[in-house]
């Protein structure tokens, strides 16, 4: 029977690639399974020699450039991590932007920079550099 143009045995035909394609390439290593070459796994990477980042010193270097909306956001990923949220200077730290970035006059900047530049790191500012 034709339909389309092609008999339905060829779509059936693609039908099926397909479907095995997407379970090679899709859903089988979701599920587990490794790709094997000759007798060893491979496998992604040794992850005995990963070491852990300082967060502190970036984001103190992005607060002496009052860039403080790069550090929140920078200090704020490795706040999740135990190791640092548990480092009375990272809490400090965070703490400190967090006040800077909540006060009434950084704001007015920030929104005033928008205006005058066209531009800013603050939400403040981009606004306003949008009107």
């Amino acid at each position: 029977m034709w339909q389309g143009g092609i008999p339905i045995l060829t779509r059936l035909w693609f039908g099926i690639s397909a479907l095995i394609y997407f379970l090679l390439k899709c859903a089988v290593p979701k599920l587990g399974y490794f790709a094997k070459m000759g007798e060893e796994q491979i496998t992604i990477g040794n992850f005995e020699t990963l070491t852990r980042i300082d967060p502190l010193p970036h984001t103190q270097a992005l607060c002496d450039q009052q860039r403080y909306a790069e550090a929140e956001e920078y200090l704020s990923f490795f706040m999740a991590y135990n190791y640092v949220n548990t480092d009375p200077e990272a809490v400090a730290l965070y703490a400190a932007i967090e006040k800077t970035r909540s006060d009434y006059l950084y704001q007015l900047q920030k929104a005033a920079e928008g205006v005058a530049f066209g531009k800013s790191d603050e939400l403040e500012g981009q606004v306003t550099a949008v009107v």
